[in-house]
């Protein structure tokens, strides 16, 4: 289940931060994804919320499918990730040893 929190800048802009979170990792911290959604000009606020509803399955549909990757990850965890998706048969059982 995802969390949402709507923000509006000093300039009246508004958008909304999502944060969803997708298991463990090997430390026992929660992995925790995120977004911001920014609504176009000119949708009415029952359109927005119709549109939120629908990034909120998108994004956590991406994050369960291991399809939303954060640019803000370390070179290890990411070599770790890319390891678990291209195990054998994909890479050779000595490549991936």
């Amino acid at each position: 289940m995802a969390t949402i929190k709507k923000r509006i800048s000093k300039n009246g802009q508004i958008t909304y931060y999502i944060r969803t979170y997708n298991g463990y990792d090997c430390y026992g911290k929660q992995i925790e994804k995120s977004m911001t959604w920014k609504p176009s000009g000119g949708m009415s606020d029952k359109q927005i919320e119709k549109e939120l509803q629908r990034q909120i399955v998108k994004f956590e549909d991406a994050v369960k499918e291991g399809q939303y990757y954060d640019s803000n990850i370390r070179f290890g965890d990411y070599g770790e990730e890319w390891l678990e998706m291209n195990r054998p048969p994909q890479l050779a059982p000595k490549t991936y040893e």
